[in-house]
């Protein structure tokens, strides 16, 4: 086997071991396939479909300690020069955010092409990728002018498909990038406040994201009040603590805070701003 069909092989049963992946544990297979496409260049990546090239870039940030950044490069390369962003479905284009967030790559080319993606086509998406897509924006620190909007209006579409983890994402990514839409809030708020299965986690962020963008909303204020007292005290953790004092502190949040166990303060929390990591 010469050369050329000896790397045209090893880039098919490479595209064939991503087409599928979504962040399940990596193979032997998959970790060699990585690393020819390291050793290959983009050459490597030529004859991988568009759901390949989105599988292979989560596998490479996913890889177990060891980030294969200069994959996820030659990966947003590839993905520059055919910029046919059309052809990628949405859960592929929520898998390449998710891996560059993961990665904490911010390749501005990549993210402005798939942000203009997601505004054009918002609708196709569920409303938990739309949730990750806007967590992985969030945590890559890029505002993308077209995609918020559009986001804002399919997550209100779709309010009823998230969780209440993926709520409390919500919220928490439009506050770290400054987006602020009442609606969109007080739609998150309603439905957290109705989801049993939310957390102290849940809550406390959210009650977080609202102080920060200076929303006020009684229920949801009430409901994490009503929560903390609630909760078994190993449940209730300092992080939890710091984000409701913030949040309560805050001016623009007024209300009492009755149903939050005392003592309030702990010399631990002096600092409460850098334990308040809200996702």
């Amino acid at each position: 086997m010469s050369r050329g069909h000896a790397c045209f092989f090893f880039a098919m049963s490479g595209q064939y071991m991503f087409e599928e992946f979504d962040g399940q544990e990596m193979t032997k297979g998959m970790l060699n396939a990585l690393d020819r496409i390291a050793t290959h260049g983009t050459h490597a990546l030529q004859s991988y479909s568009p759901n390949a090239l989105a599988g292979a870039a989560l596998a490479a940030a996913a890889s177990a300690n060891d980030i294969k950044t200069d994959v996820l490069v030659l990966i947003c390369k590839e993905l520059s020069e055919r910029a046919c962003w059309s052809n990628f479905s949405a859960s592929s284009l929520t898998k390449l955010c998710w891996a560059l967030a993961v990665a904490n790559h911010r390749d501005k080319k990549v993210m402005s092409g798939i942000g203009m993606e997601i505004a054009g086509r918002s609708h196709e998406f569920s409303g938990e990728e739309l949730a990750k897509c806007l967590s992985a924006f969030a945590e890559l620190k890029f505002f993308h002018e077209e995609m918020m909007p559009a986001i804002s209006v399919q997550v209100m579409w779709k309010v009823d498909q998230l969780s209440a983890r993926s709520l409390a994402q919500v919220a928490v990514s439009c506050a770290k990038l400054d987006f602020c839409k009442q609606p969109l809030f007080d739609w998150l708020a309603s439905r957290m406040c109705l989801r049993d299965e939310r957390t102290m986690d849940d809550v406390s962020s959210m009650v977080w994201a609202f102080a920060k963008m200076s929303i006020q909303h009684e229920s949801l204020c009430q409901t994490a009040a009503l929560d903390a007292l609630k909760r078994d005290s190993r449940d209730f953790t300092e992080q939890h603590h710091a984000r409701l004092l913030l949040a309560f502190a805050s001016p623009n949040l007024e209300f009492p805070v009755q149903g939050l166990p005392q003592p309030l303060y702990h010399q631990s929390l002096s600092g409460a701003e850098s334990v308040c990591k809200p996702i």
